[in-house]
């Protein structure tokens, strides 16, 4: 969003002149001989030339068949764009760890109740095996409460892994 917002100015459009500056500078050292026809030898080691040259020039379109008024038109639609875009992203962030937060909470309720449940059924396997002790109960509704206390155990622990999951997202 940021890019595009900088994006958008007159002179990315065209409306704006143009400028263009140059500048350079040589620098020569020479060795010369030379020998002229009425026998005269001139002749000179490290001789130096420097050069500058500078330029600039202008350039102005004054009329492009509205190109420049169409480029600034995409130019503000696209700043808009990206603007909602980034509003999407931000509001599918905020969703994104509300739901992960949610879900988290939810999973530790369902973990409270079970481990209700599990202390209810360590209770039934508590009565089950004084039953069978004494000879009032059968084999079978102590394997059968011990089964149940169990599964509510296994259940328990399929929950703190989602519930660590849940934490990890």
């Amino acid at each position: 969003a940021q890019i595009a917002s900088n994006n958008n100015t007159p002179g990315n459009a065209g409306m704006l002149p143009r400028l263009d500056v140059s500048a350079g500078i040589t620098n020569a050292n020479v060795n010369t001989e030379q020998e002229y026809n009425n026998g005269n030898n001139v002749k000179q080691d490290g001789a130096k030339t420097d050069g500058l040259t500078a330029g600039a020039q202008f350039n102005w379109t004054l009329f492009d068949g509205m190109k420049k008024f169409a480029t600034r038109s995409k130019l503000v639609a696209m700043e808009d764009a990206s603007g909602l875009q980034l509003k999407m992203q931000i509001e599918t962030t905020v969703a994104s760890v509300m739901e992960s937060y949610f879900r988290a909470v939810s999973l530790r309720s369902e973990i409270r109740v079970l481990d209700d449940a599990i202390a209810m059924f360590d209770e039934r396997v508590r009565i089950a095996e004084m039953k069978f002790q004494v000879g009032s109960g059968s084999k079978l509704d102590l394997l059968q409460s011990q089964t149940d206390r169990n599964v509510r155990k296994s259940l328990r622990l399929n929950l703190l892994a989602a519930y660590d999951k849940a934490l990890a997202e």
